[in-house]
């Protein structure tokens, strides 16, 4: 009776062992692959570490961020076939030296779309906001990005 019971428990755990490791192999490939959509089809790009305090989504300046050089995005290869056109709206952190911290994309008619405007929303350079004491802050600006085929 001792043996069987030795038995049993040892295949109840053998049958569970193998249960996670096939749990985990699939998680693991599910990742792996969610890993290379997010890569491919990014939502944010730039500074994103945790050490990073972005400025509150409203701030009380008095002299907005002037853009002073835009760059236009590059129309990206997978959408050609479809002729897909649409726009990207991002949300960029513009920082009190005036360059683009962080960009999210907030809404965009194509994930295609996403990695080309967040590239060059991170290119973009402005004259930073103020407050009424003339002090620069930190403030987050929205940029709209149109994509036509040409």
């Amino acid at each position: 009776m001792k043996n069987s019971l030795s038995i049993l428990f040892a295949l109840m755990s053998l049958v569970f062992v193998i249960g996670q490791a096939q749990s985990s192999k699939l998680d693991s490939t599910q990742s792996e692959q969610s890993i290379k959509e997010i890569d491919f089809y990014p939502t944010v790009l730039g500074d994103t570490s945790s050490l990073s305090v972005p400025p509150p989504d409203f701030v009380d300046y008095s002299v907005e961020p002037k853009a002073i050089l835009k760059v236009n995005p590059e129309y990206p290869k997978e959408a050609l076939g479809d002729k897909l056109e649409g726009i990207a709206f991002l949300k960029c952190w513009v920082t009190t030296t005036g360059v683009v911290r962080r960009a999210k994309v907030i809404r965009s008619d194509s994930k295609y779309f996403n990695r080309p405007a967040l590239v060059a929303a991170l290119q973009w350079k402005f004259e930073p906001a103020k407050y009424s004491d003339g002090k620069l802050v930190d403030v987050w600006v929205s940029i709209p990005f149109r994509f036509r085929v040409r």
